[in-house]
This record gives structure tokens, sequence and C-alpha cells, in this order.
């Protein structure tokens, strides 16, 4: 079950015991956009999700998976922004472009994973939706730490997926 936005853990919970209330098959819950306060930050709203481990516990009582979105957009209002920049995990962007996380960048998939994801993951996050991985929105003059857009694009969302397999099979056989 996924809908463009579910607004709190409570509102996740209320569906998933009206599933089994209603007999109604439901094997996981895929939680899209804006569980969190601007893009690039990967971290729960606290005032909507005040307690994710607890609701992801609840949830798993009631046999229902949890699939988290995130998203490679870096918003420059993100609370990550100016540390990923200095990091240099950021591609390189036109001015008037959102840079996204550069997954091409081997030290950037270990820290993604290490300092964005693991936290989720001791909450009880186990799958990840990695949205607009295309990326969605590539500028031409986007430049990666392998090289220009041409170089990357195609296997950006691989070098992706990649940040998270070996990061969950490094602390998890899950």
């Amino acid at each position: 079950q996924c809908k463009n936005r579910y607004r709190s853990m409570e509102e996740l919970i209320t569906i998933a015991s009206g599933y089994r209330k209603k007999g109604i098959p439901l094997d996981c819950l895929v939680i899209d956009w804006l569980w969190f306060k601007e893009f690039g930050d990967l971290t729960w709203d606290s005032e909507n999700f005040p307690d994710p481990r607890g609701g992801i516990e609840k949830l798993s009582s009631l046999g229902v998976h949890f699939m988290l979105a995130q998203h490679p957009y870096i918003d420059r209002e993100s609370l990550e922004y100016e540390k990923l920049t200095k990091l240099g995990f950021l591609t390189k962007v036109p001015p008037h472009c959102r840079p996204t996380y550069d997954f091409t960048n081997e030290n950037a998939r270990k820290y993604w994973w290490e300092n964005e994801i693991y936290p989720l993951f001791r909450d009880g996050v186990r799958a990840y939706w990695t949205d607009m991985g295309e990326p969605e929105d590539d500028h031409p003059d986007t430049l990666y730490s392998v090289g220009p857009r041409e170089r990357a694009h195609n296997g950006y969302a691989r070098c992706w997926s990649r940040a998270l397999y070996e990061g969950q099979r490094g602390v998890s056989d899950e």
C-alpha cells in the first residue's frame, strides 16, 4: 500500500489496522516523501513521527512490513547541505539546479549508509525505495566524482543500491 504521502505514524497504524479488521491482505506500507523536513535530511519529522521505532514495531506486530522512500536530492535548505558539500559528496550543478548525492563516489556511499541510513535501520527500517534515482532531473552540466553526467547517469541507481546493499549486509544478514 502506498499513496503520495502519509501524514504520521498514527495514520500508518490506523491504515494497517483497518486492513486487518477488514481481512484485506497487506504485506507492506511504502512511506513516500516528507516523513522528513527537507530533501536531504533523512531524519524523522519528530512532530508527526515521534516514536518511529515503536510505530515500526506496532506495524510489525500487525504483520506489516515497512518500506521507506529516500531521494537523491539535497536541498540547499537541508541541515546536511553544508556538511555534504564540504565532504565533496554532492554533485556539482549549475546554481539554479538542485544537487544530488554523489553515489558514484565510494566514500560517499559508505558515508550514506553509516550516517544517513544506519540510524533508520536501527529504528527498524529494512526496505528502501530509491525514489527519483534516475536521477529524475540531471542537468547536462552535472559533474559526478567519476566525471560528466553522461558517464554517471546510467549507473547512478546501481551505485545507490550498492550503497544500501553493502551497508545493510555489513551489519545484518537481512
